[in-house]
Order: C-alpha cells, then sequence, then structure tokens
C-alpha cells in the first residue's frame, strides 16, 4: 500500500506540472499551452510574460508584467505604447493598447488583426524578441523604453502555429 501511494503521489505531481503555465515552469523558450477551448503560445522571463492566444476566431497578444517592477512613469497611466523588436531589428512593432493593472500583474495588449501582425512577425524570429513600454503618442528611436525585456526566440514559430491550429486558424 505504501509503494502505491508514493506511485500515486509521483504521478500526481507530474501532472501538476504538466499543466502549470509557462512562467511557473521556467520554461526558457516559447511552448505552446492550451486549456478548454483557449490555446496559446507563451514565453517568460521571471514575472514577465508575453503571450499570444487565440479562443476559436478571436486573436490576442498580451505582455503581462510584474506590477512590483512597473517603472514610475507608468503608474497611473491610461494607456501606453507596446512596442516589440523581433531580432534587434531597426524597425520597431507599436501599438497603443490601455495598461489594465489587476494588483499582482499590469498587462497591455490587443487583438484581431494587430495581434496577427505581431504574431506573424515574432514567429520570424531567429534569436529574439524584445518587448517595452513607451509613453507619447509616436515612439522614435528615441522614445525612452520602460520595462524592457527580452524573449529567446527559440520555438516561437512552432508554439505560435500550434495556438492558431488549435483554434483552426490557418497560419
Amino acid at each position: 500500500m505504501r509503494a502505491f501511494l508514493a506511485v500515486a503521489g509521483c504521478a500526481a505531481g507530474l501532472s501538476v506540472l504538466a499543466v502549470q503555465p509557462v512562467a511557473a515552469q521556467g520554461n526558457p523558450g516559447w511552448s505552446y499551452f492550451s486549456v478548454d477551448a483557449e490555446h496559446s503560445a507563451r514565453v517568460s522571463d521571471g514575472g514577465d510574460e508575453l503571450v499570444i492566444r487565440c479562443k476559436g476566431p478571436a486573436r490576442e497578444i498580451v505582455l503581462y508584467l510584474d506590477t512590483t517592477t512597473l517603472d514610475p512613469a507608468l503608474r497611473g497611466q491610461p494607456s501606453a505604447v507596446l512596442a516589440v523588436v523581433v531580432d534587434g531589428a531597426g524597425s520597431i512593432l507599436w501599438l497603443r493598447g490601455r495598461l489594465i493593472a489587476d494588483g499582482r500583474r499590469t498587462s497591455i495588449g490587443f487583438a484581431n488583426s494587430n495581434a496577427d501582425q505581431f504574431a506573424h512577425s515574432i514567429a520570424l524570429a531567429t534569436r529574439s524578441v524584445a518587448a517595452s513600454l513607451l509613453l507619447g503618442d509616436q515612439p522614435r528611436p528615441d522614445t525612452p523604453r520602460y520595462n524592457s525585456v527580452q524573449f529567446p526566440a527559440a520555438g516561437a514559430a512552432a508554439a505560435i502555429k500550434a495556438a492558431y491550429d488549435g483554434c483552426g486558424i490557418p497560419f
């Protein structure tokens, strides 16, 4: 009986690890994650996480930041610009979004065709995907960047494609 409980305990522990989000696993690259009908491609760096997800035909991209490390310049701001740079390129993908603070995390994101544009660009990354928040109406190369985080590109294309496939969306 004792051996059975030990095996059952190990199996239960492994099943808990299998369903935890990427941030909890400390995964060094992108991975695919699915719960119910929601399919996600995720990458994390400490308390920060970039998520591309879909549910049915709806798609979104969201950057989650640890609220405790949110730059003071962003605190209390209703919106900011999410800027993404793929492989250190000179061009910046950017879009203004609403900053949403839920206590532990602050998020910014957007949906559908805008999310698709970012997803397709990120899927082409070979080295890195950098995300940061900017203030102002239109970013310029000298615009200060806040809460900059750099994620690895490893697995991005496969994870994003798997998420879109899971939702029945051609990628």
